[in-house]
C-alpha cells in the first residue's frame, strides 16, 4: 500500500507529521510511506525514520498531484474544530480524522501516543550535566502567543542565572550557551530536554521533541506559554498565558 503525504508548513507541524507517520508505518509494515515537507526540514526530521524502513522524506517540490495534506488545518479542521482549544483533544481527534483519510488504523489512541518515541531521544547512557532550566525562547511562527517578547525570555534567562541556576536557552540571549550557538539539531535539544529540571518556553519546533516517552517522569515542571489553547501533553505542565504568569510561578519555591 503507497501512501503519499505532505505537509507545506514549519518544522512544528511536520514533527508531528511524522510522528504520526512513524507510529503509522511501524503499525502498518506493508505499507509504503512518502511524506513530503520544505527541503530545509529534511535533516532536522530524518531521526524520526530510524529503524523505520517503509518511511521515506522528500522534498514538497516533488510531491505527486494526489497526495495527502497532512495540516491540520486542512478543510478548516482546526480552525472549525470545538476542540481547538485542548491541544491533546484536538490532536487526538485529527489523528483520527485524518487515519479515515489515509484508510489505515489510528495508532494515536492516548495522550501518550502524541509523545514522541523515537531512539535518539533516549537518555540512557548518554553523559550530559543537569541543570536547572531549558528556556524555549525561539521565536513562535504559528500565532502561540500574541504578545510574545524576546527581551522578556533574555531578561528573565539573566535574573535566573544572578539567582545561581544553571540555564541553556534554545536562541542566544548573552548570558548563557544556546542550543543554536552549540549547533545542536532538535533531536539534540529533546535528548537534552531529558537533563533540565524545568522545561520553560514557547511550544514550536524545538520544543516539540523535548515532550518524548524517554523524559515523561523525569521533568520536575514544564511552564508553557500559550495564548489560547491548553497544552497538558504531560501531567507536569502548566500552561500560561502572560509573562507575568510566569513570574508569579517562579517566584513560589514549588517550581525547583
Amino acid at each position: 500500500m503507497l501512501i503519499s503525504t505532505y505537509n507545506q508548513y514549519h518544522l512544528g507541524d511536520n514533527l508531528h507529521s511524522l510522528n504520526y507517520l512513524r507510529k503509522v508505518a511501524l503499525s502498518e509494515p506493508h505499507s509504503n510511506i512518502k511524506h513530503y515537507c520544505p527541503a530545509l526540514y529534511i535533516e532536522q526530521l530524518l531521526p524520526l525514520l530510524y529503524g523505520v524502513s517503509n518511511l521515506g522524506l522528500f522534498d514538497i517540490e516533488s510531491a505527486p498531484y494526489d497526495s495527502i495534506n497532512l495540516w491540520i488545518g486542512r478543510d478548516n479542521y482546526y480552525f472549525n474544530s470545538p476542540l481547538k482549544e485542548n491541544w491533546v483533544n484536538f490532536f487526538l481527534d485529527f489523528s483520527k480524522y485524518i487515519s479515515k483519510i489515509l484508510n489505515v488504523n489510528n495508532p494515536i489512541l492516548s495522550k501518550d501516543d502524541l509523545l514522541f518515541d523515537y531512539p535518539d531521544l533516549n537518555p540512557v547512557n548518554k553523559n550530559i550535566n543537569k541543570f536547572d532550566f531549558l528556556i524555549i525562547n525561539s521565536t513562535p511562527l504559528s500565532m502561540q502567543i500574541h504578545d510574545y517578547s524576546e527581551k522578556y525570555l533574555i531578561d528573565l534567562t539573566g535574573q535566573l542565572i544572578t539567582l545561581g541556576y544553571s540555564v541553556i536557552t534554545t536562541h542566544p540571549t548573552g548570558f548563557t550557551k544556546s542550543t543554536s550557538e552549540m549547533g545542536l539539531s532538535i533531536t539534540e535539544i529533546g535528548l537534552l530536554s531529558s537533563f533540565a529540571s524545568c522545561i520553560l518556553g514557547v511550544p514550536n519546533g524545538p520544543m516539540w521533541p523535548t515532550f518524548n516517552v524517554f523524559n515523561k517522569n523525569l521533568i520536575k515542571r514544564r511552564i508553557i506559554w500559550l495564548s489560547s489553547e491548553t497544552l497538558n501533553l504531560t501531567d507536569n505542565c502548566i500552561c500560561v498565558k502572560s509573562s507575568h504568569e510566569i513570574d508569579f510561578l517562579l517566584s513560589s519555591a514549588k517550581i525547583i
